[in-house]
């Protein structure tokens, strides 16, 4: 697997290509990101069944973890990587097909946004995730505000305000770990993690989570929701909820199952257990975000809500700990991505045949689009 890094590279390559050549690649430009998208996607199900014999560090290089960078290749990590190209690759095959092309840096930035995303899911090295973790956000912001009107720019600029003043807490655990068990390397970090006493253990964990329960669009870190959602071009609204917000649920696996531990999920904050407090958090995300959603008229607003209540449910599951919890939560992540990135696909046609994306107006859709009709919308 000494080509995993492709995964990254590839896509931010491209990315730059469609970027700087803009001018003279405006037809072909979906067509290449279709291709680099879609390739990738077939071969990481190919490497699928050789990353389930067992995980395998990718050394970048020729330096020896922890002191140089490293990816991590496991079963959970390929399949993160499967799932999150496959719904860009997705997307990118519904701008192109249902006659809405985009400009060619809307697919530079597609790209930038599958390789940072990648990035996020592999990376071995903490530091590492938060530059990746950043660059996501810059492609994501773009995105929104690609749909040229004032609701996408509102929503892109409340993204931009909340995840820049998250990120900040992100590099206070950093400093932290980094300061007490010198080394920013995953593997090592777990090893090394009793080295910190419980104090600074648990502020740096909460450092970790703020940013991570924010692109999880977990309660109450989730206000950047309903606009950003509701300005963003219907496939990129997709792409908010099957692939950030379903690589922001990988992370949290990553930093507070493997890293931290589960014996961490038992430490107290405020008198209240670490696990009960992302259990109430998550069924309190869950309960409000459905709860949101049934009070909606505005179909995008509607699934922008009931996906903040799809990640609570999977906050919940992943606060209960344990191998069954994890499957769960595991299931309702791959679920989830699909059927909402299908959705918001179905309700983006409707949008453009009907003018509104109020729902209460759709009378008739499924007469004059038998196939939207079979699909439920009637």
């Amino acid at each position: 697997m000494n080509w995993t890094v492709s995964f990254i590279v590839v896509p931010l390559f491209t990315a730059f290509f469609l970027l700087v050549s803009s001018l003279w690649m405006r037809r072909l430009a979906g067509y290449l990101a279709l291709l680099v998208s879609g390739a990738l996607g077939l071969w990481a199900l190919t490497l699928l069944p050789e990353a389930v014999r067992g995980g395998t560090p990718v050394i970048i290089g020729g330096w020896i973890p922890p002191y140089g960078i490293n990816l991590y290749v496991d079963a959970l990590s390929m399949g993160m990587v499967a799932l999150v190209t496959g719904m860009i690759t997705l997307g990118i095959l519904f701008q192109l097909t249902d006659g809405m092309a985009k400009r060619p840096y809307f697919y530079g930035l597609m790209l930038l946004l599958l390789g940072s995303l990648n990035g996020m899911i592999l990376t071995g090295d903490a530091f590492n995730f938060f530059v990746f973790m950043e660059i996501s956000g810059m492609a994501t912001y773009g995105l929104v505000a690609a749909s040229r009107n004032r609701a996408g720019a509102r929503g892109a600029f409340k993204y931009l305000v909340l995840a820049g003043a998250a990120s900040v807490f992100f590099l206070v655990g950093i400093a932290m770990v980094y300061r007490s068990t010198g080394t920013l390397n995953m593997a090592d970090l777990a090893r090394r993690m009793p080295l910190m006493t419980g104090g600074s253990a648990l502020v740096a964990m909460v450092s970790f989570m703020i940013p991570l329960l924010l692109e999880a669009e977990i309660f109450p870190l989730n206000a950047w929701v309903p606009d950003t959602y509701k300005g963003a071009p219907s496939m990129v609204s997709g792409l908010l909820s099957a692939a950030v917000g379903v690589a922001s649920a990988y992370a949290l696996i990553r930093f507070f199952y493997f890293i931290f531990g589960i014996t961490y999920f038992g430490k107290v904050v405020g008198g209240v257990k670490v696990a009960h407090m992302l259990l109430g958090l998550g069924i309190l995300t869950a309960v409000l975000g459905e709860l949101a959603a049934l009070s909606q008229k505005d179909a995008k607003k509607l699934l922008a809500w009931s996906s903040v209540g799809q990640m609570g449910m999977v906050l919940t599951a992943l606060s209960l700990t344990g191998s069954m919890a994890m499957h769960a939560a595991l299931f309702l992540m791959v679920s989830h991505a699909v059927a909402k990135m299908l959705l918001f696909l179905s309700v983006g046609v409707i949008i453009r045949s009907t003018g509104t994306s109020n729902w209460r107006a759709w009378k008739g859709v499924g007469r004059r689009n038998p196939l939207l009709g079979r699909g439920g919308w009637r």
